[in-house]
């Protein structure tokens, strides 16, 4: 099956009210380098765990996208990187996470997210974009997230993408 027939049936998917069409990111695409003083870099962070209560659960996948975007027009430019790791817990994932995520036992099993890749990619990263507010508490919780870019907060870099879909980066959090 060719990319074109592919896009044809998930635009048809698309149609019906069952069903939602997720994409994968294309980190490889060219765009060019935005440039100028208002240039900055940000972090998309979406986590999964196994459950929804940040001080027992544990996160079992860390995903991280990092672009750069213009401060001051809001203008996302290239996607400078990206990371997607999963992370034994150490207990067994609730059948009830498993049924959110997909994410299993067996997936997880010996694996552990590389706490030195993900400070690597965050070096100069200014905003933290979480997919939610639970997002946003893991991050600020990591280590590796409060060293490298210094404890996010709304007064200093974190978002929620739920409130970023309806608001400009620089009008809710202004530097």
């Amino acid at each position: 099956m060719n990319v074109n027939d592919t896009e044809q049936l998930a635009a048809q998917l698309e149609e019906h009210p069952d069903y939602r069409v997720l994409r994968r990111l294309d980190t490889s695409r060219t765009v060019a380098a935005l440039e100028g003083p208002t240039v900055r870099r940000a972090a998309i962070v979406d986590t999964e765990t196994t459950g929804t209560d940040p001080a027992a659960d544990k996160v079992i996948e860390l995903a991280v996208v990092v672009f750069e975007y213009c401060h001051a027009t809001g203008v996302v430019g290239r996607v400078l990187g990206s990371y997607d790791g999963l992370e034994d817990p150490g207990v067994p994932i609730p059948p009830s996470s498993t049924a959110i995520h997909g994410i299993t036992d067996a997936m997880v099993a010996g694996r552990r997210i590389d706490d030195a890749a993900v400070a690597t990619l965050l070096q100069g990263v200014g905003l933290v974009i979480a997919h939610n507010r639970y997002d946003g508490a893991r991050a600020e919780s990591s280590s590796t997230f409060s060293a490298v870019t210094g404890a996010p907060s709304c007064s200093n870099g974190r978002r929620s993408t739920s409130s970023s879909a309806r608001q400009s980066i620089s009008a809710r959090c202004p530097s």
